[in-house]
Order: C-alpha cells, then sequence, then structure tokens
C-alpha cells in the first residue's frame, strides 16, 4: 500500500540520522489526519478530503477494488471489527 511504502521510507531516513541513532519512531495513527483527493467515476470534480489517518487507510483500499466487505476492511487493515465500523460509519454519515 502507498502509506506503507512512505512510512518505510521515512523509518528509513529518520534512523539513518546521526542525532536519531538513541531515539526510537513510533507511529500514532489515532492522532494523524491526511488529505486525499478523490475522484467519483461518472462525476468530473474532484474533491479534496480532510480525514483520519484511519479513513484515510480504508479510502485507499477502493484504489484496489470497488467494493470490499467489513471483514475484508478489517484483514487488510489489522482493525478489529468496531474500530472498522467507527471509521466506515464516519465516513459515509452526513
Amino acid at each position: 500500500m502507498e502509506i506503507k511504502s512512505c512510512m518505510d521510507n521515512f523509518t528509513k531516513y529518520y534512523n539513518a540520522l546521526p542525532q536519531n541513532h538513541h531515539r526510537e519512531l513510533k507511529w500514532n495513527f489515532a492522532m494523524g489526519t491526511g488529505q486525499l483527493m478523490c475522484k467519483i467515476p461518472n462525476i468530473a470534480k474532484t474533491y479534496d478530503l480532510v480525514v483520519s489517518t484511519y479513513q484515510m487507510c480504508i479510502l485507499c483500499l477502493f484504489n484496489y477494488k470497488s467494493e470490499y466487505t467489513l471483514k475484508e476492511i478489517c484483514e487488510s487493515m489489522g482493525f478489529d471489527e468496531d474500530t472498522s465500523k467507527k471509521n466506515l460509519h464516519s465516513l459515509t454519515m452526513k
């Protein structure tokens, strides 16, 4: 996934810096946000979405398939069912 690749590249860069050799980089996904450009089929307009890191990861799954079951999202993201439901709910409700 695109996000994992970016994280791996940054971790490698961070760990290579001499001033960080006594530090440990930890990712806190609950605190982050991401901005996505969303293009919906049959609609000419694009949308910029600012979402939580979890929501961003779920939305990025749809670059690969157009439909997912809740179980597939849980397995792909490593989320428990409650976390997946909460983030899907906030993505689908007004």
